[in-house]
């Protein structure tokens, strides 16, 4: 999938009363680039000063060209003669707005292709909240959030599952996985000493006993791959915690319990694979262009040949059980983020910030994750399809009936691992 553009007419509209005498000459030069960056303000955090934005346009070209800088948030547009322009911020509405910027020739018809980004900018008594939406920030920007074009709430990528998580030490959980106490046991890895039937209740998780022989080995088990969870995250740009919560939810961190066509941490499928190739563009590119081609790579993968979807998919389930399962697991949530993207703008003609909130979309993507698309657009058709104004998970759950009811509440168990 690629991430979201600027409308190009969004130029071919205003160059014409900026005065341009022939727009059918206009082209993009691709030795010509202009380069953002904030001044002094950390993106994604706070200040204590109204941040400033710098615009820089950069040639190789040998002419003395001479150029013109246009920013245009919103419906406002300022113009700078020349190739550097600062703007300092001004508030913004809470869900933040457009910045488009170009350049313009004033000695060749030349203009330089537009470039767009999202920004809100709220003060705060005497902080100032600063957030960009654009893929040069992608490092910084709060998982899904680039895709779905929305600013999540400050308190949950603080302090909540959507914590922008640094330090690996930062995921550590002490959890009682009964089901993990029960396998350790099992396999000879914690003796149970005294305990009646070897701690272990019918099911085979532990029992009371079993748990508290097993507590210490059960919360290394769960810390013991922390820095490898944080590592796929940040690369795949999902939270950190959410993972974690998926591997707990899926697994109890035990790789081998034995279900039908699902495997390892995250009791991935086939199917799971193949969401993940269709709708991670970049994952899928890595992994096909070694094998295939990147040229003929370009065609996607669902243009590949049957057999040639089959070898991608089999290479990738090669993973599970390999420190590399991890960087799978995130890229397929970062797909979810997609599926779910697709999803929520077929059913309601309208984008994602539009209609719902961060929280609401991450539900929808895990519901992917867990149950498939189908499920999730069921429900997400039914819920909208009610009349509703807003996509609200209340309006979508009751509709994740039959195979999709584990959906309704998935959510809600992987968040509550996480914390």
């Amino acid at each position: 999938m690629i991430l979201p553009k600027a409308n190009p007419a969004l130029i071919q509209d205003a160059i014409p009363a900026l005065g341009s005498k022939n727009p059918a000459a206009i082209f993009a030069n691709p030795k010509v680039e202009i380069q953002v960056e904030e001044l002094n303000c950390p993106v994604w955090g706070y200040c204590d000063q109204i941040p400033v934005l710098d615009f820089r346009l950069t040639s190789s070209n040998d002419d003395e060209a001479q150029y013109i800088l246009y920013v245009l948030i919103d419906d406002k547009l300022y113009e700078f003669p020349g190739s550097h322009a600062q703007i300092s911020v001004e508030e913004t509405p809470g869900e933040g707005a457009k910045v488009t910027y170009w350049a313009e020739s004033t000695t060749s018809a030349f203009a330089l292709s537009d470039n767009s980004f999202r920004m809100r900018y709220v003060p705060s008594g005497s902080e100032h909240i600063f957030q960009l939406l654009g893929e040069q920030w992608v490092d910084e920007i709060p998982g899904g959030a680039l895709v779905w074009d929305m600013f999540p709430p400050m308190d949950l990528i603080e302090y909540g599952w959507a914590e922008q998580i640094k330090e690996a030490d930062d995921l550590y959980t002490d959890i009682d996985y009964t089901l993990l106490a029960g396998r350790l046991i099992w396999e000879g890895i914690v003796l149970p000493g005294d305990c009646p039937n070897r701690g272990l209740l019918a099911n085979g998780a532990a029992d009371t006993c079993g748990m508290e022989a097993a507590r210490e080995r059960v919360v290394d088990w769960q810390n013991k791959h922390n820095e490898d969870i944080l590592e796929a995250a940040i690369h795949a740009h999902v939270p950190a915690r959410l993972l974690k919560g998926v591997i707990a939810q899926e697994s109890q961190f035990y790789a081998k319990w034995e279900k039908p066509d699902e495997y390892g941490l995250g009791m991935l499928t086939e199917r799971g694979v193949d969401m993940l190739l269709q709708w991670n563009e970049d994952y899928f590119m890595a992994k096909c262009g070694p094998i295939f081609g990147t040229d003929y790579c370009r065609i996607g993968y669902l243009n590949l040949k049957d057999e040639q979807q089959a070898v991608l998919i089999g290479y990738i389930m090669q993973y599970i059980g390999t420190e590399k399962e991890y960087q799978v697991l995130a890229e397929a949530l970062y797909a979810s983020c997609y599926q779910a993207n697709y999803i929520v703008s077929y059913y309601t003609d309208l984008k994602p910030n539009q209609v719902a909130d961060y929280e609401t979309m991450w539900r929808i993507a895990l519901g992917i994750y867990h149950a498939g698309f189908g499920c999730m657009s069921d429900g997400v058709s039914a819920g909208w399809g009610g009349g509703a104004e807003r996509l609200e998970w209340n309006n979508i759950s009751p509709y994740l009936i039959g195979d999709c009811v584990s959906a309704a509440d998935y959510f809600d168990k992987v968040a509550n691992y996480s914390e």
